[in-house]
């Protein structure tokens, strides 16, 4: 892969996540799954919430931002 990004736009999941699966294929960086506390942090008593989209995003254009892939 010849791409070079230097800055990601903001991940769809607002706070992005923690322990996605993520990989490149084809030029698509696939980030799939995850957690994160949404609304009250882990320290105060928050609840976890669990993900399962799958976001593409090509890194030949990332301009074009990222895509829900259907499941």
């Amino acid at each position: 892969m010849n791409s070079t990004i230097e800055r990601l736009l903001d991940y769809p999941i607002h706070g992005g996540v923690s322990a996605p699966f993520a990989g490149v294929h084809n030029n698509m960086l696939i980030v799939a799954g995850g957690c994160n506390f949404p609304d009250v942090p882990a320290s105060d008593g928050g609840s976890k919430d669990f993900y399962d989209d799958i976001f593409y995003l090509d890194t030949t254009q990332p301009q074009n931002g990222w895509t829900k892939s259907f499941s």
